[in-house]
């Protein structure tokens, strides 16, 4: 079985007996899903579904995909719902909790639940400690999926939803083509995303000496020796007459 199902289906001693393994798969399983460790009243709801769909179902697998379908369903995974505490101090400030904090990091960083560190982190209340936060944002954004923090907060700064739906007359714009289209949808996310990477000044965006380009962008812009359909940093000079947000295709 790939690697996606050998995070759900878990290794254990304990799959002959299906009673207990269940229980095993639902803890795991909801602790990452749901963002949190999950209650041993919650697993045991779980567990009772399990024992109601095993009849109708053909084996052990089937059953728990009936079953995980449910915590899939449930708003503590859809949603960001802050779990219900007093407020003694009769202030609207609060201190977020660590799981909370995880949660929110890795849903703003990574568009996506929290991993394996995040959880452990805030399982021992470390994450509260403003050192132990400002390195994991560092690890956050040196990691690959801070691309998709990239992607949609360009997107949605830059209003670039309807250029999804931009059609050019290829007529009368013969050297426009579906290829240049993506490519400049892609310049503003990846020329942000680098900024981000390097820790650039932020008038990088008012005008910079490079732009990120791949060939056929590069080539709309009349820059030379860039090859491929990678996306890489390419220096610009004063005569391009380019650089920064504003001058981008």
């Amino acid at each position: 079985p790939p690697a996606s199902h050998a995070r759900i289906f878990i290794d254990s001693k304990n799959k002959a007996d299906e009673t207990i393994y269940a229980r095993e798969v639902l803890t795991n399983f909801m602790s990452r899903t749901w963002r949190r460790p999950a209650t041993a009243s919650e697993v045991d709801q779980k567990l009772a579904l399990f024992t109601k769909f095993r009849p109708s179902c053909d084996d052990f697998q089937d059953t728990m995909i009936e079953v995980l379908a449910t915590v899939l369903s449930s708003p503590k995974f859809l949603y960001l719902v802050p779990p219900d505490r007093p407020n003694r101090s009769g202030k609207n400030i609060e201190q977020l909790a660590d799981f909370e904090l995880a949660t929110r990091l890795s849903m703003f960083l990574w568009c996506s639940t929290p991993d394996k560190e995040l959880l452990d982190l805030a399982a021992k209340r470390r994450l509260s400690d403003h050192k132990v936060l400002a390195s994991q944002v560092k690890r956050m954004l040196a990691d690959a999926r801070s691309r998709r923090f990239s992607k949609h907060f360009v997107r949605q700064w830059l209003g670039m939803q309807l250029l999804d739906y931009l059609k050019v007359d290829r007529k009368t714009y013969r050297q426009f083509s579906p290829s240049l289209k993506e490519a400049m949808q892609e310049e503003p996310v990846a020329f942000f995303h680098e900024v981000l990477q390097r820790n650039h000044s932020v008038l990088d965006f008012i005008h910079a000496d490079y732009t990120i380009a791949n060939e056929r962008l590069a080539r709309h812009y009349g820059l030379s020796d860039v090859l491929g359909n990678h996306f890489r940093r390419v220096k610009l000079e004063p005569q391009h007459r380019r650089g920064g947000l504003l001058t981008q295709a």
